[in-house]
C-alpha cells in the first residue's frame, strides 16, 4: 500500500537536497487562444452537438502574464488547445507580444481558413508549424476532418513558406500530426511521401481515443479494433511508413498507447494461436481497451510498481481559453487564472504537488493510469529522472 505524505512539506529523493515537488521552473506551456474551431473532426470532442467553445477573456493583462511566464523561465511556448487559434481575431496580436518577449513558438493549426498576407507574415515568423492533418486522400480527409480541405492546406503551407523568403525569415519547420485509425493506416505511407515532398520534417503519430456520444463515432475504430487480416496487412503499411522517415531522416514521435496497444494485440493474438495459453492469460494480455469516464482509451494499464514515464508535471503546463490550467492535455485542471490565482501559485499547489507524489510512487488514479501518451516505467526510474531533472 502506497504511504501517504503531506504533500504541503519537502519530498526529496535519494540524496537529492532538493524538493521534488516543488518547481518553479516551466520548460514548455501550451496556450489556448481560443476553444472554438471551425472543424468538426469524428473523433474530437468538439463534434459534440453540446459543445460551446470560448476565447481566452479572463487574461485581462495579457503583457503581466506575459512576465509571469518570464519569470518561471519558460522557454518554448506552443499556441494550442481544443480550438482552431487562426479564426481567433487578436491571434496575430497575442503571437507578436509573444515573440517580442523573445519566446519560440510552436503552432498547431488545421491550416483549414484562407488567409490574408498579414496571417502569412506572422506566421512566417514562427518557430514551428504542427499542421492537423490524417490523410492526403481528398475523400478520407472530408470524412474525417469535416469542413476541411487538404488542398487549402497545402496552399497555406506554400504562402508561409513564400513569405518567410520574401521577408528574410528563418523558415518555419514544419510537422503533419495524425490520429492513427482504421480509415487512414493503410495510405500511411504515401501520407509520409507526401509529407516529406512537401517539406514536412516531422511526424506525430496519435493514438485515439473514443469519446462516448460523438456523432458518426461507428464511422471509424483503432487500429486494434481491425479484423486480423487487415490488422496485419494495417501494421505493414505502419512499418513501410516508418522505414521511409528512417531512410529520409525525418523526426517520428508516436505515441506510447498507439504503440503499446498494437503490441498488447499481437501478443493477444500469438497467444491464441499457440493454444497453449489459458483464458485467463489471454484475457490479461487483451487489456489494451479500457472504458474510461469519457469513453474508450486505448492503453496498456500499469502493473504494481510501475508508473508512467511523464515528466509534464514538473516541466509542462496547458493554459486553457477559459483560465483553467492542466499539467497535460488528459486531466483535469489543477487550478484557475481567472480565480485570480498566478500561474506559479497554481502550478505549486496541493492538487499539483498531489499528483507529483503520485507519479513517484505508482498511486495514480484514472486519468495516469488510462494514459494513451505516456509510456509505463517503474517507480526507481521516474524518481532518478525527476531527480536529474531538478539538478
Amino acid at each position: 500500500m502506497t504511504e501517504l505524505i503531506n504533500v504541503e512539506s519537502p519530498v526529496k529523493i535519494g540524496n537529492s537536497d532538493r524538493d521534488c515537488l516543488e518547481v518553479h521552473t516551466t520548460h514548455s506551456i501550451n496556450l489556448e487562444f481560443t476553444s472554438r474551431c471551425n472543424l468538426r473532426c469524428v473523433y474530437c470532442s468538439v463534434s459534440h452537438p453540446d459543445y460551446v467553445g470560448q476565447d481566452l477573456t479572463c487574461i485581462e493583462d495579457f503583457h503581466a502574464f506575459v512576465k509571469d511566464l518570464k519569470a518561471r523561465n519558460v522557454r518554448h511556448i506552443c499556441i494550442n488547445g481544443t480550438g482552431e487559434t487562426l479564426i481567433l481575431k487578436d491571434w496575430r496580436s497575442y503571437c507578436q507580444q509573444l515573440l517580442e518577449a523573445g519566446f519560440s513558438l510552436t503552432l498547431i493549426s488545421n491550416f483549414a481558413r484562407e488567409m490574408d498576407q498579414e496571417d502569412y507574415d506572422t506566421l512566417a515568423r514562427l518557430t514551428q508549424i504542427n499542421v492537423s492533418c490524417d490523410t492526403v486522400d481528398l475523400k478520407v480527409f472530408r470524412k474525417l476532418r469535416r469542413g476541411g480541405d487538404f488542398r487549402m492546406l497545402v496552399y497555406n503551407m506554400a504562402r508561409v513558406r513564400a513569405a518567410a523568403c520574401a521577408n528574410g525569415n528563418m523558415m518555419p519547420r514544419f510537422g503533419w500530426t495524425c490520429v492513427v485509425n482504421d480509415q487512414n493506416i493503410l495510405d500511411l505511407e504515401n501520407y509520409v511521401a507526401t509529407g516529406i515532398s512537401m517539406g514536412v520534417t516531422q511526424f506525430a503519430f496519435n493514438n485515439l481515443s473514443k469519446i462516448s456520444d460523438l456523432p458518426h463515432a461507428e464511422s471509424f475504430n483503432h487500429v486494434c479494433e481491425m479484423p486480423q487480416e487487415r490488422f496485419y496487412e494495417a501494421l505493414g503499411a505502419l512499418e513501410r511508413a516508418l522505414k521511409l522517415i528512417k531512410k529520409f531522416r525525418v523526426e517520428i514521435c508516436c505515441e506510447s498507447g498507439f504503440l503499446d496497444s498494437i503490441n498488447a494485440r499481437v501478443n493477444m493474438d500469438q497467444a491464441k494461436s499457440e493454444d497453449v495459453t489459458t483464458q485467463t492469460q489471454v484475457k490479461e494480455l487483451a487489456q489494451w481497451k479500457v472504458a474510461t469516464s469519457v469513453g474508450i482509451a486505448y492503453s496498456v494499464s500499469p502493473k504494481s510498481g510501475q508508473t508512467r514515464d511523464c515528466l509534464d508535471p514538473w516541466n509542462y503546463a496547458i493554459v486553457r481559453a477559459d483560465g483553467n490550467v492542466s499539467p497535460c492535455c488528459q486531466r483535469e485542471p489543477v487550478g484557475s487564472l481567472a480565480s485570480g490565482q498566478s500561474i506559479n501559485d497554481i502550478l505549486n499547489n496541493f492538487s499539483i504537488k498531489r499528483l507529483r507524489q503520485n507519479l513517484l510512487s505508482g498511486d495514480l488514479d484514472e486519468g495516469c493510469r488510462f494514459c494513451v501518451s505516456r509510456p509505463l516505467t517503474d517507480c526507481g526510474t521516474l524518481q532518478d529522472k525527476v531527480r536529474r531533472h531538478l539538478a
